[in-house]
């Protein structure tokens, strides 16, 4: 009996040592509690990624600017008077672009409008317009335009030959190679040719009866040579009246004169631009002028030569303009050896239009006129 209650006492000590270890376990199993305090709570914000705030409005602007950077443009024409307008980039005022096209148009022939602008692309075709406005100049184009939008020039004009206009043409390729639509309206109006022969139908310079061929002309022009008058041979005052012989130089004075005004019509003389420069063409209609002065030099006593602008710019600049221009035909006829004793310079600028329309091309002209009085107005 005692034995069992030994054996009974040593099972529950066990039991009880059993679960004193187990308890013990499990307490150092548990994680000890958690303190929130305000430094661990800006730890843990902290350490969490940050979300990337909107762009404001002034950091999307730089970006807004690049997308709407518009296309420069540019505008010239020549009638009534020539106009230039350009709106491009500000950097295009950097450079000799600017400066150039200050040159091309001075004023008073002239009137140009430049806008420098931030928000424009700078002008890729400044080469391109030099070239057009250079040729629409040197080949005296009438009614010519230019006008750049966007990404198309449209251009227009008059040309004396169909070469002249493909040779235009050819200019607007650049702009086709850089993605450029090209609107065309362009026009061939070439010059009335004149033919007026003597029943003999010989033109003017073949009155040399010698086999030598003639000199080559560029530009061929055929006008009615002087018709010779055969004089009365002074014999008598009764066969050879001084009445006759007057009639008779001044008939051929008129004949000359005519044949000089139908020549200036046909193939007016032109200078280089806002200069007294003869063109090459015009030196030659000087040239068969001189030949037909020269054969009646027995009769012609004076030679007037009068310079005319249009209303484009101011009168004053107009006149001393003509002035030169007339003082260089002269001094041409003279180094060229015409047979006239005296020559006469006068500029009238716009002062004698013959053209309602004060800016009409045809107000811009050199006139001659020939008399047997040295003294005649």
């Amino acid at each position: 009996m005692l034995s069992k209650l030994i054996l009974l006492l040593g099972a529950l000590i066990g039991a009880f040592i059993a679960w004193s270890c187990v308890q013990k376990n499990k307490d150092l199993l548990t994680p000890p509690p958690v303190t929130h305090t305000a430094e661990t709570t800006q730890q843990a914000v902290e350490s969490q990624p940050q979300a990337t705030p909107p762009a404001t409005t002034e950091e999307m602007k730089p970006i807004d600017e690049a997308v709407a950077l518009e296309k420069p443009s540019f505008s010239y024409t020549n009638t009534p008077a020539e106009i230039m307008e350009l709106t491009t980039a500000e950097a295009d005022q950097e450079g000799n672009f600017t400066e150039k096209l200050e040159n091309y148009c001075k004023v008073p022939l002239c009137t140009k409008s430049l806008h420098f602008e931030d928000n424009m692309e700078t002008a890729s075709w400044k080469k391109q317009i030099f070239q057009l406005i250079d040729f629409i100049r040197q080949h005296h184009v009438q009614d010519a335009t230019v006008k750049i939008e966007q990404q198309t020039i449209t251009v227009s004009g008059t040309f004396t030959d169909t070469a002249q206009k493909d040779a235009f043409t050819k200019l607007l390729s650049g702009f086709e190679n850089e993605g450029f639509t090209v609107n065309q309206n362009f026009t061939v109006t070439p010059p009335p040719k004149t033919t007026v022969a003597t029943p003999s139908e010989e033109p003017l310079h073949e009155t040399n009866t010698s086999k030598e061929a003639p000199a080559p002309e560029t530009s061929k022009i055929e006008v009615q040579p002087t018709q010779q008058v055969e004089k009365p041979k002074p014999a008598t005052p009764k066969m050879q009246p001084q009445e006759a012989l007057e009639d008779v130089q001044q008939k051929q004075i008129q004949q000359t004169q005519s044949n000089i005004n139908t020549l200036l019509k046909t193939h007016p003389i032109y200078f280089k631009h806002n200069s007294n420069e003869l063109t090459l063409d015009s030196k030659k209609i000087l040239d068969k002028i001189i030949d037909l002065v020269n054969k009646n030099t027995e009769e012609i006593a004076r030679l007037r030569i009068s310079g005319h602008t249009d209303a484009s710019g101011s009168a004053a600049y107009n006149k001393l303009l003509s002035q030169k221009r007339a003082e260089k035909v002269r001094d041409y006829l003279i180094e060229h050896h015409i047979n006239v004793p005296t020559l006469e310079a006068i500029g009238y600028g716009e002062e004698r239009p013959i053209n309602n329309n004060p800016y009409a091309k045809e107000n811009r002209r050199v006139e001659i006129e020939i008399s047997k009085e040295a003294n005649d107005e």
